[in-house]
């Protein structure tokens, strides 16, 4: 047993035997390591981005060529200079440089295996600017898909997204270094403390080391974080853990900061708490907020957009789209037995013509009337009540237009034009109802 053993020994060494040498040198292996590594640098840098993992924006293969890559600037075209899909887009007028800027992006995505593309985003031009915060909605909540966009996420099927004139395609490194990113679920370490998130964080974006001790207390002062400073994350709550994601992306200063549903698990002293410091911290900076809370938005923002179907159908601040869409304010009418319907639209064509109905059922009416004062609203109000013997109501209610009601409208919209909006009323016989005043 051993002969055969030692035999099969033998044959080994000498069938490897020529792979041996007794003049190898270590430092030369060393050596061709290295040069070996060098040379394979330039190509695993090129195929990342050329090809990037599943998250990221890959380049076109020839961009080495491309001179809008080596010098970090690209011209791009004004807004105004651009083809809009409606008008109800309000312009900045101050001539301000736009931090952020879309030019005719579009995002087509597959959201299963076997079904067709789907265009998720529909040739977006848009400009924010500093200061302000801008909050997006959406009726079937794809607006997380802008922000990955803009995060670096997701890339663009066509277009561009330019963040301090810097194209997002070619600067992604240097741009991300300008965002501070708050997902709709946290992503934290388990094993890692409260300061230690936040240090990691502050030192990606290459924070003064002497400033981050101060600046760490102060963002956990500011999200009430500062009992929770030495624990880890896994024993923090959900609502902490939220807090604790936000305060990673305002820590380090960064000029951009987008926010997906911020104020999803957080109660609602935190979230008011929550909706103060975005407004401290919109100095020099813009805020980019995706919401479902009608009332945050309402409450924030400085600007609203809202798109349907991937595209944008509106843009301004609350008091524009108010203005454009639910004209005024609106009138609810409980109707009872002897309701008569003429004599209310005649008394509300004494002070607008141009009324619009909302709805018209059985038991209810409501509709919108464009009144500026509070003189003529009351005009308004007492030439209702003074004229109920012929209108014949239960009840009426009046409130001024809500970010709620814009969002319903917009919802109806669909694939109609605004201009339906405003929609012919039927011609009606004029009764003799004489607008009083006092």
């Amino acid at each position: 047993m051993k002969n055969k053993t030692l035999r099969y020994k033998n044959d080994l060494v000498k069938l490897f035997s020529g792979l041996y040498d007794t003049n190898l040198n270590i430092g030369l292996v060393i050596i061709s390591m290295i040069i070996w590594t060098l040379m394979l640098i330039p190509f695993i840098w090129y195929f990342e981005k050329v090809v990037p993992s599943q998250f990221g924006i890959p380049l076109p293969f020839y961009f080495l060529f491309q001179p809008s890559y080596w010098s970090n600037l690209f011209q791009y075209k004004k807004l105004d200079d651009l083809t809009r899909s409606n008008d109800f887009v309000l312009n900045n007028k101050d001539g301000s440089e736009s931090t952020v800027a879309f030019r005719d992006v579009t995002k087509v995505q597959k959201f299963q295996r076997g079904s067709k593309k789907k265009s998720v985003i529909n040739n977006l031009n848009l400009d924010f600017y500093e200061n302000e915060v801008i909050m997006e909605l959406e009726k079937k909540k794809k607006t997380t898909t802008t922000l990955f966009i803009l995060c670096g996420i997701y890339s663009p099927s066509s277009g561009d997204v330019l963040i301090y004139n810097q194209n997002l395609r070619n600067n992604l490194d240097k741009v991300r270094r300008l965002i501070g990113f708050c997902p709709q679920i946290p992503i934290l370490f388990d094993d890692l403390t409260v300061y230690e998130h936040l240090k990691l964080i502050a030192t990606i974006k290459d924070y003064p080391q002497t400033e981050i001790e101060i600046e760490i207390h102060k963002i956990a002062a500011f999200l009430n974080l500062e009992e929770y400073i030495s624990k880890r994350a896994k024993n923090l709550s959900g609502g902490t853990k939220k807090r604790l994601s936000i305060a990673m992306a305002l820590i380090g200063d960064p000029k951009i900061i987008i926010l997906d549903e911020p104020s999803s698990g957080i109660d609602s002293k935190n979230r008011r708490q929550l909706w103060n410091i975005i407004q401290k911290f919109k100095l020099n900076k813009t805020i980019i907020i995706s919401t479902h809370y009608l009332q945050e938005a309402d409450y924030l923002s400085d600007k609203i957009g809202i798109l349907n179907k991937g595209s944008l159908k509106c843009y301004g601040n609350p008091k524009y789209l108010k203005s454009n869409f639910c004209q005024g304010y609106k009138l609810v009418v409980k109707k009872s037995e002897n309701f008569n319907e003429i004599v209310l639209r005649n008394i509300i064509e004494l002070f607008d013509e141009n009324y619009l109905i909302e709805a018209n059922y059985h038991n209810e009416i409501s509709l919108y009337v464009n009144i500026s004062s509070s003189h003529e609203i009351y005009q308004f109000l007492k030439n209702i009540e003074d004229n109920n013997i012929y209108i014949g109501y239960e009840s009426y209610s009046i409130s001024s237009p809500t970010l709620e009601e814009v969002f319903l409208r917009m919802g109806k919209l669909e694939d109609e034009t605004i201009s339906n909006f405003n929609r012919n009323k039927p011609e009606i016989e004029n009764h003799q109802i004489t607008k009083i005043n006092n």
